[in-house]
């Protein structure tokens, strides 16, 4: 499959390839590119918009939807992906595209389609929401970290795709003030029904782990096995870590990690 490499890189960012050969940028939701400041105003006003356009599509012709539409969205990257979530969930590279803003989506693949399915409500709920779920794991975890100096902390994500809100929340930890990362033995698991959103994560995790990148200091590594009928992509650093065995499997002496679970569309 040709790589097609995003010609307009923004200065600060980060960038990675997924499996069908895309550069895409790497989510940093402290970055103000990935930043949404709305009032609580202007997100109703979204919000009613958003359904009364959905009242809209709702009164369109059965046949149109049915048959036209669908056409319509194949001619999207983010329209394909919508398709093949009918009846079931969105995979985890569609979702993270979703996170991207418009004018960071590359020419090389994003059309106006693209871009009007990322600018829509869907597209903004699911950026607020990838902030949240960082920082709101970011400090619940930062207490315990403090706590429990020099324990492992081990971060589970149930159908998390690349993962973004972990690694958000590991970069939030790490930026500003003391490290209570520092010394500590670190993991990720990633459980994912498709493989492709935690191979995605581990190219995060390669992009963000350069001398002058915010992972620098972490000497990751990753791979994706099989488990249990899903793909789980595990990433860890160079220094010792628990046993190389589901937590919940682990022998009591062993259970001495800060363990936290992320549940995102789909458990394994």
């Amino acid at each position: 499959m040709m790589d097609l490499d995003e010609k307009d890189k923004k200065p600060g960012l980060f960038y990675a390839r997924d499996g069908a050969g895309l550069e895409l940028p790497v989510v940093d939701v402290e970055r103000p590119e990935f930043r949404v400041e709305l009032s609580e105003g202007e997100l109703e006003e979204r919000l009613k918009a958003f359904v009364k356009e959905q009242a809209g599509h709702r009164r369109m012709p059965a046949l149109f939807r049915r048959w036209v539409l669908p056409l319509i969205l194949k001619r999207a990257r983010l329209g394909r992906g919508l398709l093949a979530a009918r009846g079931g969930f969105m995979d985890g590279m569609t979702t993270y595209l979703m996170k991207l803003p418009p004018e960071l989506m590359g020419r090389a693949w994003a059309g106006k389609l693209d871009k009007a399915i990322a600018s829509s409500y869907a597209g903004l709920s699911m950026r607020l929401r990838s902030g949240d779920m960082a920082r709101t794991l970011a400090q619940a975890v930062a207490p315990l970290l403090w706590g429990a100096p020099g324990r492992p902390l081990r971060l589970l994500n149930l159908g998390g795709g690349p993962g973004m809100d972990s690694l958000n929340a590991l970069m939030l930890l790490r930026g500003g003030g003391p490290d209570p990362l520092a010394g500590r033995a670190l993991g990720v698991e990633i459980w994912d029904l498709d493989p492709a959103g935690p191979a995605f994560g581990s190219a995060c995790l390669a992009a963000l782990g350069g001398p002058k990148a915010p992972c620098g200091a972490w000497k990751w590594r990753g791979n994706t096995r099989p488990c249990a009928g899903t793909r789980a992509a595990r990433w860890r650093p160079g220094w010792p870590a628990c046993p190389p065995t589901p937590w919940w499997r682990c022998p009591p002496k062993a259970r001495c990690s800060t363990t936290v679970r992320t549940r995102k569309s789909r458990p394994c």
